[in-house]
């Protein structure tokens, strides 16, 4: 059964576009109270069309506001954005309209803490917003394009080092593992959720 389901899920993770790029859009807002759910949806029932206010749009963002902020518990609000993408886009273009939508959604997102998170408001569409849409996607998208193409930063960021996976490797607890493989540690000096970004940012 492992397996199978590695195999599976690596399956799925190869056709989940931007997939470090949603977590991102979580783990920005998450730290600012909203928990954001993002879901990339290939538009096969052609909703775009009748929905969009713009005449053969490719994608389609549409965003709902399900829990509000309390000041007497910590609780997070919570977001849900659904991404709709042209059934017929290639993966090229759907990743860039992914970018655009986020694009819009951080509008959306910032306009809802700057009015005091009291109304959630769609913003409204036209040439500048499109523009500056437009503008963050390709710049984001050329960003990874730029990481991707970097053998040391794939090597850093991506690789596990050789001879991870000769042995067994035991993640059940720090105890469970006495000697890890190669690359594998508990490093305080260098956890998983600190990066240092490259030096062309």
């Amino acid at each position: 059964m492992p397996e199978k389901y590695a195999k599976l899920f690596f399956n799925e993770s190869i056709g989940s576009l931007m997939a470090h790029s949603l977590r991102a859009v979580f783990n920005h807002f998450y730290k600012r109270g909203i928990a954001v759910e993002l879901l990339i949806i290939a538009d096969t029932a052609n909703a775009i069309l009748p929905m969009s206010p713009t005449e053969g749009a490719t994608s389609l963002l549409r965003t709902n506001l399900y829990s509000r902020h309390t000041k007497d518990n910590h609780q997070h609000d919570r977001v849900v954005a659904w991404i709709f993408i042209h059934k017929d886009a290639n993966r090229h273009l759907a990743r860039m309209c992914i970018a655009h939508e986020i694009y819009h959604l951080l509008m959306e997102l910032n306009a809802y803490i700057d009015g005091g998170r009291s109304t959630w408001a769609q913003i409204a569409v036209n040439e500048s917003v499109e523009k500056q849409c437009n503008d963050f996607a390709r710049r984001f998208c050329s960003y990874h394009d730029r990481f991707n193409h970097d053998e040391k930063l794939r090597e850093e960021y991506i690789y596990f080092p050789p001879d991870t996976f000769k042995e067994g490797v035991k993640t059940t607890s720090t105890n469970s593992q006495p000697k890890w493989p190669p690359g594998l540690s508990l490093d305080p000096a260098h956890p998983f959720h600190q990066t240092t970004p490259p030096n062309w940012l």
